[in-house]
């Protein structure tokens, strides 16, 4: 199940000049603040008892509820196991190291589950995450079309931007290690990390000093548009995106921490 609303909600992306550039720092979510909502995921079941979990941009990743190895698009590994009518457990790996292992705990009238995932993030931490979803169609068990309304963090999103050349940015993911390095000339740029899917492209624009647009892409399909606006105090930013396969955009408020700037630049 996406996390989030595709490759924008793992990294805010970003602006131009160093000098005076109000996007220049390090930013942390507030969840309290934000207004969250996941990618609307399709559960398929079929006759065979294949489950196939269709996210957006038509992703799909299909396995049995036996506990047997399939592979994904991206090349991970998922299982499946069933424990009960209502307790499901997926575990993603890249070889031989999990990445992750989720428990999705469906409510005794099957219109609501609780999704609690733990992460094993690319810096070596773990964490907790846990996610309210809420079914959009279908009547019993996991199949049917749902969607995360509240996504409870145990460690904070975190991202450091940077300056890149004269015009651009480097938007820096320390936990997911994931970088973009963008200019905002109307380019498609790639974003790199572990995480990250094949082929997702990211371009911009820059209206105003305060104000940046990004519009993210795979594979010729559209998977989200987003607006950053940041505080004229220079202390808050906000986000808002929205995607074809969301009901609705979701509202991201950042608070920055650290007025001095990220840690480190990188390489030109």
């Amino acid at each position: 199940m996406a996390r989030r609303c595709g490759l924008l909600l793992t990294a805010i992306a970003a602006i131009a000049t160093a000098a005076g550039d109000p996007f220049i720092g390090a930013w942390r979510l507030n969840h309290a603040r934000s207004s969250i909502k996941g990618n609307v995921v399709r559960i398929q079941v079929a006759r065979d008892g294949l489950y196939r979990f269709i996210t957006g941009g038509d992703i799909e990743i299909s396995c049995t509820m036996d506990g047997r190895d399939r592979r994904t698009p991206t090349g991970l590994v998922m299982n499946c196991r069933k424990l009960s009518e209502r307790t499901y457990v997926t575990t993603v790996r890249d070889g031989k190291r999990v990445r992750s292992s989720a428990t999705w705990q469906l409510a005794p009238n099957g219109r609501s589950m609780i999704v609690v995932n733990h992460v094993y993030r690319p810096d070596g931490q773990e964490r907790d995450d846990r996610a309210f979803v809420e079914r959009l169609s279908g009547g019993a068990g996991l199949a049917g079309e749902w969607q995360s309304t509240k996504i409870l963090e145990s460690v904070p999103e975190r991202f450091e931007i940077l300056p890149f050349g004269a015009e651009g940015h480097a938007i820096l993911s320390p936990a997911q290690k994931t970088t973009l390095r963008i200019r905002y000339d109307g380019q498609a740029y790639t974003m790199r990390g572990p995480l990250v899917a094949e082929g997702a492209m990211v371009t911009g624009r820059r209206p105003d000093p305060r104000r940046i647009e990004l519009t993210e892409a795979a594979r010729g399909k559209l998977l989200g548009r987003s607006t950053m606006v940041v505080s004229e105090d220079g202390r808050i930013l906000t986000q808002i995106y929205d995607s074809p396969y969301t009901d609705g955009p979701a509202t991201f408020v950042y608070e920055r921490e650290a007025p001095q700037g990220a840690s480190r630049r990188p390489r030109r």
